[in-house]
């Protein structure tokens, strides 16, 4: 059985994810625009991403990179 990592990279402007083999190699990814001012739908976005990365392999570890909150009023 072949370990795999999900990668999530959630953004301001988009959403991406991957599934990483253990030698470094993308086995799948997939990319989507964030949805703006709309945290629901933005985290049903990265949900779909996730199930489509995935097709059913279980990973064996999870990386997530996010920018935290940021008010552009400041």
């Amino acid at each position: 059985m072949t370990d795999h990592v999900l990668a999530l990279d959630v953004g301001g402007t988009k959403i991406a994810a991957g599934l990483v083999d253990a030698q470094g190699s993308v086995v799948r990814r997939a990319v989507r625009p964030t949805p703006a001012h709309d945290a629901e739908l933005a985290w049903q976005a990265v949900a779909d991403l996730v199930t489509e990365v995935l097709d059913g392999a279980v990973p064996s570890a999870v990386g997530i990179g996010s920018a935290g909150p940021v008010d552009t009023d400041a």
